[in-house]
């Protein structure tokens, strides 16, 4: 990478010594190369650089500014990254590419509306832009119109079938729905283009879990956690499906993989109470709260132009609640005998005078003084 910077500087060093270049567009050119490569190689915060440099030649290239937003979107600075697309539509209001970057920034905002009319603004100047018809899917789908989302992606398929992102938040938005034999077709249809998209298998084994297909959907975990062992959501519902097979030791462990990549997910730390508690001896059981999966807005792998959508929450059947439940139970028979206790008392002492018996508190005692 290193090597390729190097030859790139020397490239505009050289072509600005040989050719004259008095308004200085030439090395802003060869600066914004550089860049580009040094993107490609992962070097945002080297890009970034040479974009300024670029800038601080021409201001008003509106390409530059959107490459240095699509740069500032892969470091996950959104608000900069709006902010220079921004100025590149402030430069030319047709910019395709600026407008899908920004919907980008913004869906990661969570600012789903405004991003969808910035994917619209992308594809009224370019119906064929495959990654904002797939990205405005995805936003649909956040905002939980799962009918429109799927459409859109349609329409990114109409274009490219090719494309894996489109056939996975199609499946994302069909399982919302519950149609579950069609999110796995839309996810084999991904997999058979990529085998290696991560979340494709991810999202599959969320298909099989909810089915109850437990087995499945630990193997297409796997399959996920083979090409990406960072995914935490997968370890989290990896952990889920085996302690619903009572395979609670290989549960906890798949939670603290979970745990070791987010220390603080309610959701791997309630999963590994609930297969805790259920490896203690009968009666040795406390209340916990059963957390699963993860935040659905996340996206590995994503970039401005591609995103990865993970599913939503599944439901739960089994809460920890049994030993709450005996707790009430024992209140309860405690205030009825209390409560029982004075009404026979105030019973009793009516008749006091009638009789030998008296009462002294809660207890009735015959022929006793109350001290």
């Amino acid at each position: 990478r290193h090597t390729q910077g190097a030859r790139w500087a020397r490239h505009a060093e050289l072509t600005r010594a040989a050719l004259p270049d008095p308004t200085g567009l030439l090395e802003a050119t060869s600066l914004g190369n550089l860049a580009t490569l040094r993107r490609a190689n992962g070097a945002y915060e080297e890009a970034i650089q040479a974009w300024d440099r670029a800038l601080a030649i021409d201001q008003n290239d509106a390409g530059t500014w959107a490459e240095k937003g699509n740069t500032l979107f892969h470091l996950n600075r959104h608000e900069e990254a709006i902010h220079a697309c921004d100025r590149a539509l402030a430069i030319d209001q047709n910019y395709a590419r600026a407008w899908n970057t920004k919907g980008g920034a913004l869906s990661n905002l969570k600012r789903y509306a405004e991003a969808v009319q910035a994917y619209d603004s992308a594809l009224a100047i370019d119906q064929d832009f495959v990654a904002a018809w797939n990205n405005k899917g995805l936003a649909l789908r956040n905002l939980k119109r799962y009918e429109e989302a799927i459409q859109s992606c349609d329409r990114a398929l109409a274009i490219d079938q090719n494309k894996t992102a489109p056939w996975t938040t199609k499946g994302s938005a069909l399982f919302n729905l519950r149609r579950y034999a069609e999110a796995v077709q839309a996810y084999d249809y991904a997999l058979a283009i990529d085998q290696n998209d991560a979340i494709a298998w991810y999202n599959k084994g969320n298909v099989y879990y909810e089915l109850k297909r437990y087995e499945e959907a630990i193997q297409a975990y796997d399959r996920a956690l083979a090409i990406d062992q960072n995914i935490d959501a997968a370890w989290n519902n990896k952990g889920n499906a085996l302690r619903d097979l009572k395979r609670y030791d290989e549960a906890i462990q798949a939670y603290d993989r979970a745990l070791a990549i987010d220390a603080n997910s309610e959701f791997a730390l309630g999963g590994r109470n609930a297969a805790v508690d259920a490896l203690k001896p009968a009666g040795q059981s406390v209340a916990f709260k059963d957390y699963f999966t993860v935040n659905s807005d996340r996206a590995f792998g994503g970039t401005a132009h591609v995103s990865y959508p993970l599913s939503p929450p599944l439901p739960k059947q089994r809460v920890g609640v049994l030993a709450v439940r005996g707790t009430l139970v024992l209140l309860f028979k405690f205030f009825l005998g209390f409560w029982l206790f004075f009404q026979i008392g105030y019973f009793v002492h009516g008749l006091g005078e009638q009789g030998p018996w008296t009462v002294c508190g809660l207890v009735i005692a015959k022929s006793a003084t109350c001290r």
